[in-house]
């Protein structure tokens, strides 16, 4: 075998290792694409995956986040409502209502005749009341004070003596329409007659004898028979 025939065999057999060579380098680069391709769709897919979960435990907790405060804004509404609204209802407010006090009437003075009496006057002197006039308390003005039967005041206008059996003390009695209140008695003041206090021996004598209807007021001393 001559050279020009060594060195051609020598290049064919450097084809061939070239060619083999490149066609073992497409098949690692075609299988490292493939194995990259592969571990992309992979992480992408684990990617999808964990956005997806974490936009679910988003949405959960942005949900329960609004209903907390829904459930914790109601009370303070029902509150806030009750607090403004409170003082305008007045449902059970029972207005107090005072009892209509109806006037007393005032009572219709009756009097019950006493029939004709004889009616005398006397005052507080010796001529009299004789031994009683004497010793008489003094007030403050050097007056005399003069007691009746029953201890009041004689008062002109008010004290009248009458026979305490018939006409008892307190006896309210119309003389001329006037009140008059059996107060005193008298030995001589019996039966259907009356004496008249004045408080001058002068306005006594000049009321003298008088004969008058004298009339018991019906809430006066009751009338011993």
């Amino acid at each position: 075998m001559n050279c020009s025939e060594r060195t051609t065999t020598y290049g064919r057999k450097i084809i061939k290792g070239t060619q083999k060579n490149k066609s073992e380098y497409c098949k690692i680069l075609y299988f490292s694409w493939m194995v990259c391709f592969v571990v992309g769709m992979l992480a992408g897919l684990i990617l999808s995956v964990i956005i997806s979960a974490m936009r679910s435990e988003l949405v959960e907790s942005t949900e329960l986040i609004e209903s907390n405060t829904t459930e914790t804004s109601e009370p303070i509404t029902e509150t806030v409502s009750e607090v403004m609204v409170e003082p305008t209802v007045q449902s059970n407010f029972e207005p107090i209502i005072e009892p209509i006090v109806e006037p007393t009437p005032t009572p219709e003075l009756k009097v019950i005749s006493l029939g004709e009496y004889k009616l005398t006057a006397y005052c507080s002197c010796e001529k009299c009341c004789g031994k009683y006039a004497l010793n008489r308390p003094i007030d403050e003005n050097g007056k005399p004070i003069v007691y009746t039967a029953n201890m009041s005041v004689a008062e002109q206008g008010v004290t009248v003596a009458a026979d305490t059996d018939i006409l008892p003390f307190g006896t309210v009695l119309l003389i001329d329409g006037n009140e008059y209140i059996v107060q005193d008695r008298g030995g001589a003041i019996k039966g259907n007659r009356i004496d008249v206090y004045f408080e001058s021996h002068e306005d006594a004598l000049q009321f003298g004898v008088q004969h008058k209807e004298i009339f018991l007021k019906e809430e006066g001393g009751v009338i011993n028979e």
